[in-house]
């Protein structure tokens, strides 16, 4: 009987490669896990919903736009946060930036979150509603748009919820006559 030796060069060379092939399947393997995971762990982060109840009822040539907002706990606690919106790019388009409010209340008769109540406790599954008003400035260029991100905001910056995009187009006036 004749054993064959099985350190060649050939079989070398094959156990190499299939080293190779299994730590690759082992990393892709953990890499995947754990990018779950962390998916998983942000969604978690994430508790609370914030909806656009109603659009602005001004002519597009308006100068102020108020928006009606829900902010909803989707936790099973209490949570304190606040809410903050915030000019970004709209993709793709010519932007501008508007002054942004945002009000706990009817913005006519209510004072500014930021201001006077910068965080507001929602019970576990509760909703508060909210307005954010956006007022164009003066210099403001025209036929442009603006995308208004309304995010809520917990202790230590700890972003709460997904950010509700408000987009807006601001026409040139004279283009309506």
């Amino acid at each position: 009987m004749k054993i064959k030796n099985l350190n060649t060069p050939l079989h070398s060379c094959y156990k190499n490669y299939l080293l190779q092939i299994v730590t690759m399947l082992f990393l892709f393997i953990h890499c995947t896990a754990f990018g779950q995971s962390s998916k998983q762990n942000l969604n978690a982060a994430l508790k609370v919903e914030i909806l656009i109840i109603k659009k602005s009822d001004a002519p597009h040539t308006s100068k102020v736009h108020v928006y009606q907002l829900k902010a909803v706990n989707t936790s099973v606690k209490d949570i304190s946060f606040s809410l903050t919106g915030t000019n970004i790019n709209c993709v793709g388009k010519k932007n501008s930036g508007m002054d942004i409010k945002v009000y706990q209340g009817n913005p006519e008769n209510t004072d500014l979150l930021s201001s006077t109540s910068p965080m507001i406790t929602v019970p576990a599954g509760s909703s508060v509603e909210f307005y954010v008003k956006l007022t164009r400035p003066a210099n403001t260029l025209l036929n442009t748009w603006n995308c208004t991100e309304v995010k809520a905001i917990g202790q230590n910056n700890l972003i709460l919820s997904e950010g509700a995009i408000i987009e807006s187009f601001i026409p040139d006036p004279a283009d309506f006559r």
